[in-house]
């Protein structure tokens, strides 16, 4: 369990302390109010003074206006900036994304209040000149990678864990946290409704633990610990998913999570990439069609990515969201190699919750009353993955896993079903001739419905499951070696 670094007299201190915390720390103060009272603050300005120039051209103007906008806001802790081609405020509990109609509207009063002519700052033209020179003069550098600290911010404060031991600290912006949970951190609290929840639909423990670590590693930066690893809740019918679906957007705030396919993910367009950042999770419950196999395995390690928004130049993201999604069925796959079905964990969900035991009211009591408990058990989870440097072994998992891949390859379900792998027995007749072996993986598709394919892609995906091509002794055939037809 996560430890608080403190050690007051009893248990009951702790949680009377932190609770009393919430009501002591400031509260978000919503942007609007900040630009109100920013602006109130902007004083008139001489730009030839200032310049040295007596007649100032309107982008020098600029200049002058963005940075007396940035001083004040400085001054007063409110910070407004520029990062991953967004523009954020920090309104004194966390850094809140704001639009760039608004922070040009902003901008363009800010410039009347320092004696630009008020048509001309009312002009949309000069309002996106002023915006696209904030994006220089409030710049938002990146932080030093190698703070791996974990910080999850809540309503009373900010937990900092490290080491195993969690310390409940005041807001701070240069911890850069774009998001704050719902609720206020309570290290006593339980979640009994939650809990038997999930020993209704997933009675295995060790997918239980494997779910609480899977979503303890959301708040886990990739400098801490590189996963690399994607979450697919599988199954078919009345079966849960929906309710962790429900109770996980609560506590994590819908604002701070994403609900895209795969197959928009990894499209070649990087809309969809660019809006992962400053989100906490992806948590879709639909997979899409195809996916981009190398855009996917980037996605699940965390690496820097490409990405854009319409009409925008390519950037690069670096933090951005983790990835879950709820599966009726697992995705069609375009790779199978082992850098690839790695990167999967599945937890199956095979329990189906017939209709007059169904509640569904359960997710809203617990989201109304069991948050801070829920949130405790991931802690947990976080306690186990930092410890273990990965998910806890589950069998019921790693069954599926493999499953998936062999299903997924009509190949290697093939040479399940038709051919006997002689590799280990050093059988030099243990051969097939590459168009005999083909002729039957065809009439083979035809029989049980999967799609056909070449030659060519048949000796490849032949390859990919480490069958050797060669010549036989004549060199007369091409063939693969190592296997031979089953007896029937």
């Amino acid at each position: 369990m996560i430890k608080s670094s403190q050690k007051p007299n009893s248990k009951e201190e702790v949680r009377n302390r932190i609770l009393a915390a919430a009501s002591s720390l400031k509260q978000p103060v919503p942007h609007r109010e900040l630009f109100e009272e920013l602006l109130a603050q902007v004083p008139p300005i001489n730009f030839s003074e200032v310049s040295g120039l007596e007649k100032v051209p309107y982008e020098r103007i600029a200049v002058l206006v963005c940075e007396k906008v940035a001083e004040l806001a400085h001054k007063n802790r409110w910070q407004i900036g520029h990062r991953d081609e967004f523009y954020w405020i920090y309104n004194k509990c966390f850094w809140q994304k704001i639009s760039e109609p608004e922070l040009e509207y902003f901008l363009g009063k800010a410039a009347e209040r320092t004696g630009v002519e008020v048509l001309k700052a009312r002009t949309y033209g000069y309002q996106e000149v002023l915006r696209k020179q904030f994006a220089s003069t409030g710049y938002l550098p990146e932080l030093p990678q190698e703070d791996s600290n974990i910080r999850i911010n809540l309503r009373n404060g900010t937990l900092h864990i490290e080491h195993g031991k969690a310390q409940l600290r005041n807001f701070n912006p240069d911890d850069f946290l774009r998001y704050q949970l719902p609720f206020s951190y309570d290290p006593q609290a339980q979640a009994p409704q939650w809990q038997k929840f999930l020993n209704e639909v997933l009675p295995d423990a060790s997918l239980q633990k494997v779910l609480s670590e899977m979503l303890a590693y959301v708040f886990v930066p990739s400098q801490a610990l590189k996963l690399e690893k994607c979450l697919f809740l599988y199954g078919t019918g009345s079966n849960g998913k929906s309710v962790v679906f429900e109770v996980i957007s609560a506590l994590l705030g819908t604002e701070n999570v994403s609900n895209f396919s795969i197959t928009s993910l990894t499209d070649h367009t990087g809309y969809y990439r660019a809006l992962l950042a400053g989100k906490l999770l992806n948590y879709a419950s639909e997979i899409g069609g195809e996916m981009e196999s190398s855009l996917f395995k980037q996605l699940v390690s965390g690496e820097p990515i490409e990405a854009r928004l319409p009409y925008k130049e390519p950037q690069i993201i670096r933090n951005y969201a983790k990835l879950i999604f709820n599966a009726n069925s697992l995705p069609d796959v375009p790779e199978f190699t082992h850098a690839f079905f790695r990167r999967f964990a599945i937890i199956p969900f095979e329990v189906t919750i017939p209709d007059h035991k169904q509640d569904r009211d359960l997710p809203q009591r617990i989201i109304a009353t069991e948050l801070p408990g829920v949130l405790n058990w991931i802690l947990e989870g976080l306690q186990r993955l930092t410890q273990q440097r990965g998910l806890s072994p589950s069998e019921k998992m790693a069954s599926q896993i493999s499953r998936f891949r062999l299903e997924s390859n009509p190949v290697a379900v093939f040479i399940s079903e038709r051919i006997d792998d002689c590799r280990l027995e050093n059988d030099v007749n243990g051969w097939i001739s590459v168009a005999d072996l083909f002729q039957d993986y065809t009439c083979w598709t035809v029989e049980n419905g999967h799609k056909k394919m070449s030659k060519r892609k048949f000796s490849e995906r032949m390859e990919g499951l480490g069958y050797s091509r060669d010549r036989n002794a004549q060199g007369s055939t091409r063939i693969f070696t190592g296997l031979r037809q089953k007896l029937v």
